[in-house]
């Protein structure tokens, strides 16, 4: 089915009890989605690739209806969705659910902007080309390639599972807490950085290139990097989540390695290239309002670690000796590992275990 405008400035209102439903769906006009649950279906046929796109020259816009509260939209198709113009620029709509049902690319081309929440059931690549600012959830259930290229404002919280890549090119504002979780490669923010709290689970690499905060507003506001490779390249990693009478330090901080039982190297140069290596350049990022950091998994344990012993006091930021973590052997390259008693005592970064020094 191809819609399209009679006049350049007409619109193509998605009324209730008239949902859209054909083999493929082609919108050369602007969407208004009044009060209710409306629908766009493509469902593919013998002749048609079951495609949806809201497209036109100064068109493809998707908005709600001036003085209604409750607009939701659900789009379906069989392959790809693409929407060309900005999603409630001139009056935001509440949910917006899209579901490619063959896991192909989902393209939102220009801003989005929402007063509930954002979801994507199931999508090849997903990409926003521009702002994002959505007042409840965003939820990307599973994806490929996932790309923001713009600011993104997610008042409630952000979840993207089963990615293969996912890339915010912008900032990232999220009130509650960011969960991406089985992420196969590389997880990377490129712009500032700020959480309630936040779990990030990706295999290969995450990279923090700029500032990575968290704010408590979800828990203690605990921040984890599950990964096996870390990168905080030239910001900073930091908490101002705070709690009791004399407002100390809530949150912690967790790096430990995806792979079970992978060796980790504390600080540089860094070890074989099969562990994570925690840089000196990545311990610097680490600032003062963290309860405790912990590098390394406590619960199932992590593989050799290794404290290169031409670095003069890396000091392992822990509420616990290292040795005390189970079945953690330290094994220097070489030279020793001492603890002086000089060096047991509070920093900025809460209890200082551990030094390895020449």
């Amino acid at each position: 089915m191809h819609v399209e405008s009679l006049e350049p400035r007409a619109l193509l209102t998605v009324t209730l009890g008239d949902p859209i439903l054909s083999d493929t769906v082609e919108i050369d006009d602007n969407v208004v989605v009044q009060d209710g649950s409306r629908s766009i279906t493509a469902t593919g046929g013998p002749s048609s690739d079951g495609h949806v796109q809201i497209f036109g020259n100064s068109r493809g816009r998707i908005d709600g209806t001036a003085g209604q509260s409750d607009e939701d939209l659900s789009i379906v198709a069989d392959t790809f969705i693409t929407v060309t113009g900005a999603i409630g620029a001139t009056h935001r709509i509440d949910d917006l659910t899209l579901t490619s049902q063959t896991a192909q690319p989902v393209n939102l081309q220009q801003a989005v902007s929402l007063t509930g929440d954002l979801r994507v059931t199931k999508a090849g690549s997903f990409t926003i080309g521009s702002t994002v600012d959505i007042d409840g959830n965003l939820t990307i259930d599973a994806a490929t390639n996932v790309m923001f290229s713009g600011n993104v404002t997610v008042d409630g919280n952000l979840t993207i599972t089963n990615a293969t890549s996912v890339l915010f090119a912008g900032t990232l504002t999220v009130g509650g807490q960011l969960t991406i979780v089985n992420v196969s490669g590389s997880t990377r923010f490129a712009g500032d950085v700020s959480v309630g709290a936040a779990a990030v689970t990706s295999t290969s690499l995450v990279q923090v290139q700029v500032d990575f905060a968290s704010t408590g507003a979800a828990g203690d506001g605990d921040v984890t990097f599950t990964t096996d490779q870390i990168g905080f390249t030239t910001g900073t990693i930091q908490s101002t989540a705070v709690s009791g009478p004399t407002s100390a330090p809530a949150a912690t901080l967790t790096v430990k390695p995806r792979t079970l039982n992978r060796a980790l190297t504390i600080a540089s140069p860094p070890g074989a290239p099969a562990g994570l290596n925690i840089t000196d350049a990545d311990l610097n990022a680490i600032r003062p309002g963290w309860k405790r950091v912990v590098l390394g998994d406590e619960v199932d344990g992590t593989g050799a670690v290794r404290i290169p012993a031409t670095v003069v006091a890396i000091m392992i930021f822990s509420s616990r000796s290292v040795s005390a973590i189970p079945n953690v052997p330290v094994r220097p390259s070489s030279g020793s590992i001492a603890m002086p008693s000089a060096l047991n005592r509070k920093s900025a970064f809460g209890s200082c275990t551990g030094a390895a020094r020449r």
